[in-house]
């Protein structure tokens, strides 16, 4: 317990982040307006955002990252995500990594995944599922460091995966970003085997 928030030890490789009353000092600001507002983390400007943690991603073979969002309708091509197995929490796409985006436009709805090396970003997978505004979602994002394969349950429902062939074992930062939508993010959660 750190205050009002219980809060996980992060160098060993866990998370646990309420965001009832404060954003929590594991968290550091690179870019975007994030704040609390009614006990979950909020961030209102719509360009692209950057909220990084410190957290140790080597010391077991899987990974589980959850949390629950909620986009607002502000704009016809919304983006939230969270990037995973990252190397560096200052720099735009976080230097090695992987980064998944759940994309809601007038024409698409869908969770993309994304590959990134040396800062660059690739799109690599993409699968469609039902993502609406104003309503809060569950994810669960499972990483395997033996074999580079990313699994997706959303809404507590399978919806797929990705795997990459030249995968990364190695990463200590998870971001959570948005695009051209207010999100809201809560109980940020990161378990691993």
């Amino acid at each position: 317990l750190d205050g009002d928030e219980w809060i996980a030890n992060n160098s060993n490789g866990f998370a646990n982040s309420d965001f009832d009353n404060e954003i929590g000092d594991e968290w550091t600001n690179v870019a975007g307006s994030w704040s609390i507002l009614n006990q979950h983390l909020i961030q209102t400007e719509t360009a692209t955002s950057n909220l990084y943690a410190t957290v140790d991603q080597t010391l077991a073979d899987k990974y589980m990252y959850e949390f629950n969002f909620k986009m607002s309708p502000d704009a016809t091509n919304q983006r939230i995500g969270l990037h995973y197995m990252s190397t560096n929490g200052q720099t735009e796409n976080h230097g090695n990594g992987y980064f998944i985006y759940f994309r809601l436009s007038t024409s698409s709805s869908r969770v993309e995944f994304y590959r990134v090396e040396n800062d660059v970003y690739s799109q690599d997978k993409c699968i469609d599922l039902p993502l609406d505004t104003n309503n809060w979602h569950n994810v669960k994002l499972i990483y395997d460091r033996t074999n580079g394969k990313s699994t997706i349950y959303y809404d507590d429902r399978y919806y797929g995966s990705y795997t990459d062939a030249n995968f990364f074992t190695e990463g200590n930062i998870v971001a959570l970003r948005n695009g051209g939508a207010t999100a809201s993010i809560d109980n940020f959660r990161i378990y691993h085997s």
